[in-house]
């Protein structure tokens, strides 16, 4: 009876131990909101990792995006989505499930494809081939800071 006890305590362990999430964010660090006009493309096979019901904001708190809450956003699927980024606040625009974001190229789990078009804030045009350039790896995924 104990050696069932312990194998189900260290199968729990493992499976509750091993996930993890990390998110691609958008960081608007700056006192006025900021505009973004965000392209997705429908994947021909797979599901895109950018996915609308996984949009959400989050809030600063002491100069950091505060994790400890976040906003979710009700949008509509569609293809263009136009958003303004609150002052001194974050925009999640993906959340990858137990993987780690490192590039535009990777291939994902799950059959998970990089569907993003563009996103452009001002003068910036974000595409796939550009990604890596603005958005830079941080302890919780990837983040572009707008500048």
């Amino acid at each position: 009876m104990k050696s069932r006890l312990r194998i189900l305590i260290a199968i729990a362990l493992f499976c509750g131990g091993c996930s993890f999430q990390s998110y691609v964010l958008v960081i608007n660090p700056h006192g006025e909101s900021r505009h973004i006009l965000l392209h997705l493309e429908s994947p021909q096979t797979g599901t895109g990792i950018f996915n609308t019901r996984d949009f959400a904001f989050y809030q600063f708190k002491n100069n950091e995006v505060d994790f400890s809450s976040h906003v979710p956003l009700s949008l509509p699927k569609a293809a263009t989505h136009e958003l303004e980024i609150p002052a001194r606040s974050a925009l999640r625009i993906a959340v990858l499930r137990n993987e780690i974001f490192a590039s535009s190229e990777q291939k994902f789990i799950n059959g998970r494809v990089f569907n993003l078009k563009s996103l452009v804030s001002g003068e910036i045009t974000v595409t796939k081939s550009t990604f890596s350039y603005y958005f830079k790896h941080t302890p919780f995924g990837a983040a572009w800071h707008l500048p």
